[in-house]
């Protein structure tokens, strides 16, 4: 596969940009902006090109300049897309999927939420992409940050790929949560205990249903096994998850002004007096290793949420719309030559203030925006009472321990929609203080092995 590879990528660059336009193939509209070709269930291809379908679930996820270029400089062979997006488009793509009617290339989410990425991984309808990674002549594995697509491995093969990550994770004050980055839900409560009575776990606006989401989300894939259809959601981990969300309050408790005074953005005099316990968030730039710390007002960990097999905490979460090439793809390196614009052509995805909003997974625009940061003169905020105060300047230390930290998450959020929703509904009744544990437990169980077994 590598030499063929390889010639793939030499007859790119010795492409010509074509200058005349054939029927079907890409043009340029009036503002300059490019316009892809569509393709219909049943439309004859006039020309003698081959085609590669692209199941598009949101035209926001188009990398309308990826297409164009791609088609033009190609004379044998061009991307036509296939809209799914819109009500039911997702549940339409799945259903031609189950008919044999697969797309060479597909979008992994769209507005109705992800793609049921690790079933279709297991049931064999996507392409594992590391061989293609590995023999790029402009990637190899050292050009790219391995944790985030080690976390999306099926069975130590990765059928997806996509540019920007972030972490989701609960930080705390060194010196209440313990220097570490992973704890159980008994050391979490420990914790707890020796705050002030007063004190809330996180901000005194989450409940239940608001903490849920993030709580969850990072437990899902690790209790389906889809290749032998079997759950583990009477695991001891699955079960912290809900006692953890069941101290929460069941709506967002009402503090007054009296009580707690904004500081900056979403951070308070609540936090920095050391009545709020964690902090829940998400990282995305090197900047979290010294703003947490100033808005804490000392140093603090990234414990994440508890989970009782002592793996870390934390897990990444997918920016933008990642993509895959169908295991029926009919020209799968001409797709790679595409799809690899994920790792390849990433971009630092910036805020209105020029601040990374994302972990980019191409190395070089990892350091670029890790060097974004660094450049950026002293921040300022307001500090505890009121007056301005200095962020101190990031350290060597911090990027070393940045990076690690990056390094050592390994679970990602891929989740099924379909599960989500059955969880979600069968863990109402024991937030509301109808079920027990361990019958919501043997409902989830029961429930989503059915749904995994249906859809294997």
């Amino acid at each position: 596969m590598c030499n063929s590879l390889l010639q793939k990528c030499h007859q790119v660059r010795g492409a010509v940009l074509l200058l005349v336009l054939f029927v079907g193939c890409t043009a340029c509209s009036v503002g300059g902006t490019p316009e892809l070709n569509s393709y219909s269930e049943g439309e004859q291809n006039l020309t003698s090109k081959e085609v590669l379908i692209y199941a598009n679930l949101h035209p926001d996820n188009l990398d309308r300049e990826g297409i164009y270029k791609f088609n033009m400089s190609h004379d044998d062979i061009q991307i036509e897309v296939k809209d799914y997006s819109g009500e039911n488009g997702q549940k339409r793509l799945l259903v031609e999927i189950a008919a044999g009617r697969v797309p060479d290339i597909l979008d992994m989410r769209g507005s109705e939420g992800w793609m049921p990425y690790r079933r279709l991984a297991a049931n064999g309808y996507l392409e594992n992409l590391w061989p293609y990674l590995e023999c790029d002549p402009d990637l190899g594995v050292g050009s790219i940050l391995e944790a985030p697509l080690k976390a999306a491995e099926v069975n130590g093969s990765l059928y997806m790929a996509f540019d920007s990550v972030v972490i989701h994770t609960m930080i705390g004050a060194k010196s209440i949560v313990g220097d570490r980055t992973s704890w159980s839900l008994d050391e979490l409560q420990e914790a707890f205990s020796n705050m002030p009575e007063d004190a809330t776990i996180t901000s005194y606006g989450f409940d239940k249903a608001s903490m849920f989401g993030p709580v969850v989300s990072g437990y899902l894939d690790s209790c389906i096994d889809w290749e032998n259809g079997e759950c583990f959601f009477d695991s001891s981990s699955f079960r912290a998850a809900l006692e953890f969300l069941n101290l929460y309050p069941s709506e967002k408790e009402q503090i007054s002004d009296g009580d707690i005074v904004e500081a900056t953005d979403e951070n308070s005099r609540w936090l920095r007096n050391g009545h709020q316990m964690l902090e829940n968030t998400y990282i995305h730039s090197l900047n979290a290793m010294n703003v947490e710390e100033f808005f804490f007002g000392e140093p603090v960990s990234f414990v994440g949420y508890p989970i009782e097999d002592g793996s870390v905490g934390s897990y990444f979460g997918i920016k933008g719309s990642p993509l895959a090439i169908s295991a029926q793809c009919r020209n799968k390196e001409a797709a790679w030559e595409f799809v690899s614009r994920k790792f390849k052509h990433a971009f630092i995805d910036l805020s209105p203030g020029g601040m990374p909003e994302a972990i980019p997974i191409n190395r070089d625009f990892f350091e670029k925006a890790n060097q974004i940061i660094l450049d950026k003169p002293p921040f300022v905020a307001a500090s505890l009472d009121g007056t301005l105060a200095e962020i101190r300047p990031l350290t060597e230390e911090d990027v070393q321990q940045y990076e690690a930290f990056i390094n050592s998450v390994d679970k990602i959020a891929l989740y099924d929609n379909a599960i989500y929703d059955i969880i979600e509904d069968a863990c109402g009744p024991y937030f509301a203080g109808d079920k027990t544990l361990e019958e919501t437990v043997k409902l989830v169980q029961n429930r989503v092995t059915l749904y995994v077994n249906e859809n294997k």
